[in-house]
């Protein structure tokens, strides 16, 4: 089995795109695309290169721990860009037809295509991860130290409450705190819990 060192002098090729943020701040959101998920943002390039490679070293960590399979970098010299397909007549068809009505020629289509299930795939494989996370993260939280003067986590907004964990088994509830800021009976009224 090959160890940790061996992937780290890989040469994994990166992508970097900048954009604005919400606040109008740019940031930076780097990515090893051969590694899924492994990927960094930041306010500068540098921070963000630097988480890259934080990112990169757990993603191979974690995948050698768990025995998991850790794709090497691909390279673009090793691929012409061409490739031979072979399809049903009715396919190809439909896929010339499809291609005519959206003004592209068949290899443009097909390319558009063949990259729009690559980025689901991708987003398949992120949600796969949040939904771990949120799994994870649920856990933590029932996990809390109970307060003892309240029995079920609820948080109170306008007058409304609502039980945060409904379909989730519940442990113990969550820390106690203040939304209003408030002191005095007030406060007490207006209470809700953090996650």
């Amino acid at each position: 089995m090959k160890k940790l060192d061996y992937y780290l002098n890989l040469n994994y090729p990166i992508t970097i795109d900048k954009f604005t943020d919400y606040d109008d701040k740019i940031k930076y959101v780097t990515e090893i695309p051969d590694l899924p998920g492994c990927s960094s943002y930041a306010e500068e390039l540098d921070e963000a290169l630097k988480k890259l490679e934080d990112a990169k070293i757990s993603w191979i960590e974690v995948s050698l721990a768990r025995n998991l399979e850790i794709p090497e970098p691909v390279t673009e010299n090793k691929f012409s860009g061409k490739f031979l397909l072979r399809i049903p007549a009715k396919l190809h068809k439909q896929l010339t037809i499809k291609a005519s009505r959206d003004g592209l020629s068949l290899n443009q289509f097909i390319r558009s295509a063949l990259e729009k299930y690559l980025e689901h795939d991708l987003f398949a494989l992120r949600i796969d991860d949040l939904e771990r996370l949120i799994k994870y993260l649920g856990q933590k939280i029932l996990e809390l130290p109970v307060t003892p003067e309240h029995s079920k986590p609820v948080i109170t907004v306008a007058g409304q409450s609502q039980d945060l964990f409904v379909g989730f088994e519940r442990l113990t509830t969550i820390h106690q705190v203040s939304l209003s800021g408030k002191t005095g009976k007030k406060e007490k009224e207006e209470t809700g819990y953090t996650v």
